[in-house]
This record gives structure tokens, sequence and C-alpha cells, in this order.
């Protein structure tokens, strides 16, 4: 909440670029607290958004706004557990940020702060994001950020991509799977099958280096295929 008042559910592009951007950073810098940039201007362009539109729908205000949702949300995760021939239900709750410090001015983007503005991540997400990281293009997400779907699918894409190199073996995954993994809601496999046959067409320009299988029924990713980003 803000100021007693609830400040709803982040959603859409935003937040999905900025959990990137998090976990980036903090793989590269191994600390929990990252560096939001002396400017709001600054970091708009580190995200690729455009820090000189105006009005309510511009790219600063509903990061602004997207950014606070993000960082007071919780992450659940639902399971079963079983013991002596009970069940339960499990839920356990991981806070996304402890800590957000804005020093950036509302009225001018671009004006710099003399303090840098910082989130300080919640210790069990930050260890549960770095613990085993596939690298990301972070360009490549810039160029899909008008898309969910294709945001959400260069991500599953890349770590099957990674996988399937480890392994040497092509992994697939059914249009059944593929619908609980991206968490959409589409009516038919047919209409999920369209938009991410639409998706790929974004993806495959940004990520030459991944092989798609011929395969019915839904996705093959082949271990022909190169990682997102080369090893170093």
């Amino acid at each position: 909440k803000a100021n007693g008042e609830g400040i709803g559910h982040p959603y859409g592009t935003l937040p999905r670029l900025i959990m990137y951007w998090m976990t980036t950073e903090a793989v590269r810098t191994k600390n929990a607290r990252l560096v939001l940039g002396d400017s709001l201007a600054a970091f708009m362009e580190e995200l690729g958004l455009d820090s000189r539109s105006k009005g309510p729908r511009s790219d600063r205000v509903r990061l602004e706004q997207q950014m606070r949702r993000l960082f007071a949300a919780r992450i659940s995760f639902e399971g079963t557990l079983q013991a002596d021939g009970a069940g339960a239900e499990m839920v356990e709750y991981m806070p996304i940020a402890r800590r957000t410090v804005f020093w950036w001015s509302q009225k001018d983007p671009a004006q710099k702060a003399l303090w840098e503005s910082y989130v300080e991540l919640d210790s069990e997400f930050f260890a549960a994001i770095t613990a085993n990281p596939v690298p990301v293009d972070l360009r490549a997400l810039r160029a899909l950020k008008r898309s969910p779907l294709a945001l959400d699918l260069y991500s599953l894409l890349t770590y099957q991509a990674f996988r399937a190199s480890k392994t040497g073996r092509p992994v697939y995954m059914t249009w059944r799977q593929m619908q609980t993994a991206l968490g959409t809601s589409y009516a038919s496999h047919t209409d999920l099958k369209k938009s991410i046959k639409l998706a790929l067409a974004k993806i495959g320009a940004v990520y030459p280096g991944l092989e798609i299988g011929d395969r019915d029924g839904g996705i093959e990713v082949l271990p022909e295929s190169t990682p997102a980003i080369a090893s170093r």
C-alpha cells in the first residue's frame, strides 16, 4: 500500500523488463543491493524506454507505477506434501524487495540526484535468482519489450536452448506444457499455437542462434542452438 491505498498488481511488459534487469545485475554484482542510477532517465535508457515522453500513459509514468508494484509484491509457490499416508497443501511466500530508495526528480527525469537510488532485494529472492542463472541478451529483451508473450517465450526458449546444448538432446514441450509454463489463458491450444508462432518470428530476429525442430504437437528446441550470450 501507498499512503494507505492499494497500489495494485504488477502486469505487462515493464515488470518483466525490470525482473530481467534485476536478475542480470544481481548475478553481475553478486550483491542484493542494486543501484538504479542517479536519474530516472538513465535507468529508463538502460531498459530501452523513452524518458522524454509525457502524459499519463508515458513510459516514465508507467515505469514508476510498475516498479512500485513489483518491488512491493511477493511471489507464492504452491505444492503438496505427503507423509505417513497423509497429504497437505503447502504455500511458501517470497517477498521481492526489503527496501527501496528513490531520489529521482518527479518533474525532471533527467535531473541527477546527489545520491543514487537503489532497491535492496529480499535475501531469499536474491539467492533464488542467482542460484542457477541462464544468461539472456538484454538487447533482445529491449527489442521485444512491447509483447509480454514474446518476452516470456524468449526467456523460456533461452533456458531450453541452454539445456539442449548442454545435454546434446532436443527439448520438447507440448502445447499444454507451453500453456502451463507461460501462464497464458488462451481458450484453446490452437489460439496459443498461433500466438506463439507470431512471437517466434519476433524472437528469431533477435536470437538467430535458436534452432527449432519441426515436430508436431508443440515446440522442440534442438541441441544445435547456441546460447543467447556466448560463454566468457
